[in-house]
């Protein structure tokens, strides 16, 4: 079972998927230098075909249920624009896109822990009853 740390989040989980991104997003951007430098078609499809199965797994995996469920989605887009690059022998591209999206969502889930501990600790100071005048002008306690 995960262990939250004090900030109320999974701090290991945290650091693997910063390190897992971060990994990838490096091997996407060597994918594209090798590509600029024109260095053999082998060096850059190898970095990107790492740095999508690193990073962008996820988002490739969701793309393609999307796609067997017809339901199409930004997961599925991102899918066909990686698949696209990839058809144009864009092998860099195709990772930098599946590897950017997937930092993104990384990057919206971080957010929305960080306002739902916002909301719980602003709850928290919620009074659990108020006082209210009625209006006859007395006060009276309400939950």
């Amino acid at each position: 079972m995960a262990q939250s740390c004090a900030c109320g989040s999974d701090c290991a989980r945290s650091r693997r998927e910063n390190g897992r991104i971060g990994v990838g997003l490096a091997l996407a951007l060597g994918a594209e230098a090798a590509e600029w430098a024109g260095l053999a078609d082998a060096a850059p499809a190898v970095l990107a075909a790492l740095a999508i199965a690193i990073a962008g797994r996820e988002v490739l995996w969701h793309g393609l249920r999307a796609l067997a469920q017809l339901r199409p989605n930004i997961y599925l887009l991102m899918t066909l624009a990686g698949a696209g690059a990839l058809v144009l022998g864009k092998w860099g591209e195709a990772a930098v896109v599946l590897t950017l999206y997937a930092l993104a969502e990384l990057l919206e889930q971080r957010a929305a822990e960080r306002s739902e501990r916002s909301l719980r600790a602003a709850l928290e100071l919620a009074p659990n009853e108020a006082t209210a005048q009625h209006p006859d002008g007395t006060w009276q306690p309400t939950p």
